[in-house]
């Protein structure tokens, strides 16, 4: 049995609320309001919780393999990652940012930020997980470095772009049959 793919295509929505409505609540003042604090934890809650529901629909789609070794590998796969993005990934980025930023190049800065994000949405592949998970921990890594505030600055002009072109492309993936 597999899992359908509205239930994948209904994860990445949730990760991508997230961006629409801090968009809403700083445009209308209200981030750092209770409301707006309360909606963006929430929201950021269930970025997380989609994390792990990624790294587990592989171990639900596999009937024929031993359930609990499964389960067990997967949450070997949270522990790695978690710890790459908690641990280990601050500071080789504050490092790789601070040799990309020596060379004063918005436009090196903007593609070694693309870069890290399609290395890691690679690794993620390669790991058996989604490439949407890879660039959410690009980005989740990215945020914690130094350099965040740049990052931000220098791809606000790419974000609507790139929203709507995540919606048409989860979009294209609907199998309206199913």
């Amino acid at each position: 049995m597999q899992l359908p793919s509205a239930f994948i295509i209904g994860a990445a929505l949730t990760m991508s609320s997230t961006a629409i409505v801090s968009k809403i609540l700083i445009e209308r003042s209200d981030l750092n309001s209770r409301h707006g604090r309360l909606s963006i934890g929430i929201l950021l809650f269930q970025d997380i919780a989609v994390i792990f529901i990624l790294i587990l629909i592989p171990v639900f789609n596999n009937l024929e393999a031993d359930l609990f070794k499964l389960i067990i590998f997967a949450l070997l796969k949270i522990i790695f990652l978690l710890f790459i993005v908690f641990k280990a990934g601050k500071p080789v980025m504050n490092f790789w940012f601070d040799v990309v930023a020596k060379n004063k190049s918005r436009e090196l800065f903007v593609l070694n930020v693309l870069m890290i994000t399609l290395i890691f949405s690679y690794a993620t592949k390669l790991a058996g997980l989604s490439y949407a998970l890879g660039a959410f921990l690009a980005g989740m890594i990215i945020s914690e470095t130094r350099y965040r505030h740049q990052v931000e600055s220098d791809i606000t002009s790419f974000r609507n772009i790139l929203l709507g072109l995540f919606f048409i492309s989860v979009g294209m993936m609907l199998n309206i049959g199913y």
